[in-house]
């Protein structure tokens, strides 16, 4: 065989970078689960899972678990996360500065979601309240119940309009619908028994539908001065004067009340109801992995050119609990397909990827074939 031209070797170099695809910049997310008083037992498994799944997600999430409020004190830390998880955080969770640290991170658009106790915890910020969208009231027994549902956003999108859960029956200190909360899982309270308030006692306080899960995108941490939403959510005038009242946050945030038991975070369809939700706050335009051009301050992970093929795939149909969706589990399931503009466009630049590095391996058998 005639030895290869250097200018030819160096061209098939070259070209064989190109068939080589560049790696991709990890999503980045925290796990936050540090609790002052009553702490779930299901803590452990939530964060398992929450890392398996993100592990063999497709692409994989990077995610970095902490129960250190010392964590939110360092300077920048929460800067290169795209979404925090707040999963049955109680009781304080912050000390000032780190409160400060997390208000500032949703101010700049940073995700948010918080599971079940999340909204029992930080009543001293009423910012706060109106990022997670109400504090803590009560809850009953631990109960068989059935669940409304809407199934628009990618968090439900996987279930049934129904859903029959043994979980906790939150209720709240006030109606999240007032701060602009899309709610995507009500609770039907005729299924279930709840001896401590009656059904006019609870709708005046959260509102005539029980919400269970919600979501928002923009602002917020904003308010209205001249509409009184109640149950600790209102900045107080000390806050107003100090300027740590929060504003804006133009990112996106959702809740849920489900997660008390291992048991639900072993269940597929709320697997998928939890990583729908974080796979949607990792496709934020706020944030700086998503554009290039990204406004400054903006924060999460650097921003990946290629990023368009690590869209969330469509999985195929036989979902645990509805049509067209795959499941979660911890097998390590693909994440759920989202219908978002961002994700269609990168479906089309990864299919061109795919024929670019066909055309360039052809390049390379017919210089191949050249010099033989």
């Amino acid at each position: 065989m005639t030895a290869l031209p250097p200018f030819v070797a160096w061209t098939l170099l070259i070209l064989l970078c190109f068939l080589t695809p560049p790696a991709l910049a990890a999503k980045k997310i925290l796990i936050y689960t540090y609790t002052q008083g009553f702490r779930h037992y299901s803590i452990p498994t939530a964060v398992s899972v929450i890392e398996h799944l993100s592990s063999t997600a497709i692409p994989p999430i990077e995610t970095v678990h902490s129960e250190d409020p010392s964590d939110f004190e360092s300077p920048d830390f929460l800067t290169q996360f795209d979404a925090l998880l707040f999963i049955s955080v109680s009781g304080k969770a912050l000390s000032p500065t780190g409160a400060n640290a997390l208000r500032e991170y949703i101010e700049a658009g940073g995700g948010f979601l918080g599971v079940h106790e999340a909204c029992d915890a930080l009543y001293h910020y009423s910012w706060y309240g109106r990022l997670v969208g109400a504090f803590f009231n009560y809850h009953p027994q631990i109960t068989h119940a059935t669940l409304n549902v809407n199934t628009s956003h990618p968090a439900t999108a996987h279930l049934n309009a129904t859903w029959r859960v043994y979980d906790e029956m939150y209720n709240f200190n006030s109606n999240p619908s007032l701060l602009g909360k899309q709610y995507v899982i009500t609770a039907d309270e005729g299924s279930y028994k709840d001896p401590v308030e009656t059904v006019e006692q609870r709708a005046r306080v959260q509102g005539e539908i029980h919400p269970i899960a919600w979501w928002k995108e923009g602002n917020q941490l904003d308010y209205n001065r001249h509409v009184k939403v109640g149950g600790g959510t209102d900045p107080t005038k000390k806050e107003i004067r100090e300027g740590t009242a929060g504003t804006g946050g133009e990112g996106r945030s959702f809740y849920t009340a489900l997660g008390h038991t291992n048991a639900m975070w072993k269940d597929e369809a709320f697997q998928q109801h939890i990583m729908g939700a974080v796979g949607w706050l990792l496709e934020s335009p706020t944030l700086r992995s998503s554009s290039a051009n990204a406004s400054e301050g903006a924060v999460g992970s650097a921003f990946d050119p290629t990023a368009a093929s690590r869209t969330m795939r469509k999985g195929a149909t036989g979902a645990i609990s509805g049509p067209g969706v795959s499941s979660v589990t911890v097998k390590g399931s693909p994440l759920p397909w989202s219908k978002s503009q961002i994700s269609t466009s990168g479906t089309r630049r990864a299919r061109g990827t795919r024929r670019s590095n066909v055309a360039a391996a052809l390049a390379v058998s017919m210089l191949l074939a050249i010099c033989v």
